[in-house]
């Protein structure tokens, strides 16, 4: 792979037409498959372990789905670590590409990516929280030991976000782009993303209406610049201030914060239980925010295009 590149100000690693052609035998939609079967399959066998080490308490069975609990962290890194497996055989096996078709390598300009990913997903949410604040819709209280907040913060965090932005912007939407044209590809992704958070708790529509926005989000940086940086940032950022710094719900769950922010009526404007992502103005920042993205990264007519099938085999040749 080459050095990094900069265009017009933003990011666009020059290896970023070939990370989204298609370089492997199989259609993308079968290593798609792939994929889910080989994360279960991982995940199941190292969970497995991770749950007989750390298992939850005869008295509390839905200790897996509490944050901060043991079972949850083992259970984190063990999916963390099938995915990164399972990704890199089948990118190196089928895609027939590098691991840096992923977008997560140290390229030039990583830093930069990361950390503005990283202060835009903080903006977002803390701009939702002033509003919350200021309106007396929502409330604070103390909450836990800093030390403790940051510190499960990054163990629990992390590891969610590395796991998720593998599998969905990583993997799956570089094999839907491969497949298909990248603004099919990047609406088809995000609402895989918003789908697989029917399970989480409190969820309804306006909730699986915003993930899969954010999934949009996300994905659009990775398609521009061909680095899964600040989109990694982006996810972390407004997780760990959402959770760890302003003490609201995570997408339904919870996670001890360095204040606790109780969140009142209307849930439409607050979220309620399940967070920020359930409510209107969590919609009106990741609007605004896909807004910046753009004019970072450049405007839609830039995604990745699938050739036709002739200029494919003149690729090929």
């Amino acid at each position: 792979m080459t050095v990094g590149l900069r265009e017009r100000g933003f990011m666009r690693l020059p290896e970023r037409e070939e990370i989204f052609r298609n370089h492997g035998e199989q259609h993308p939609l079968w290593r798609v498959v792939l994929l889910a079967a080989g994360f279960l399959l991982g995940s199941l066998v190292l969970g497995i372990p991770a749950l007989l080490l750390f298992p939850p308490p005869d008295d509390d069975p839905t200790a897996i789905l509490n944050l901060e609990s043991p079972t949850f962290i083992a259970s984190a890194w063990a999916m963390l670590t099938a995915a990164v497996a399972v990704v890199y055989l089948l990118t190196r096996r089928l895609d027939r590409q590098e691991w840096q078709a992923t977008g997560l390598w140290l390229h030039p300009g990583w830093v930069r990516e990361a950390l503005s990913g990283v202060l835009l997903g903080a903006l977002m949410i803390a701009a939702v929280f002033v509003v919350l604040t200021t309106s007396d819709i929502a409330g604070t209280t103390p909450g836990t030991h800093p030390a403790r907040a940051l510190i499960l913060g990054v163990v629990v965090l992390l590891p969610m976000a590395l796991t998720e932005e593998l599998l969905f912007r990583g993997y799956l939407l570089r094999n839907l782009a491969q497949a298909w044209d990248g603004r099919v590809a990047l609406i088809l992704s995000a609402v895989v993303f918003a789908l697989l958070h029917l399970s989480n708790p409190e969820r309804d529509a306006l909730a699986l209406l915003n993930i899969g926005l954010m999934g949009v989000l996300m994905g659009y940086a990775y398609l521009q610049s061909g680095s899964l940086w600040f989109p990694l940032g982006l996810h972390f950022g407004w997780n760990f201030t959402q959770g760890t710094l302003l003490g609201m719900p995570i997408s339904g769950l919870g996670i001890p914060g360095l204040v606790r922010t109780h969140l009142g009526l209307p849930h439409s404007i607050s979220g309620g239980p399940f967070g920020p992502e359930a409510s209107i103005l969590g919609t009106v920042v990741m609007v605004l925010g896909f807004g910046y993205i753009m004019r970072r990264y450049g405007g839609p007519a830039s995604l990745p295009r699938r050739g036709s099938p002739r200029e494919e085999r003149q690729r090929a040749r």
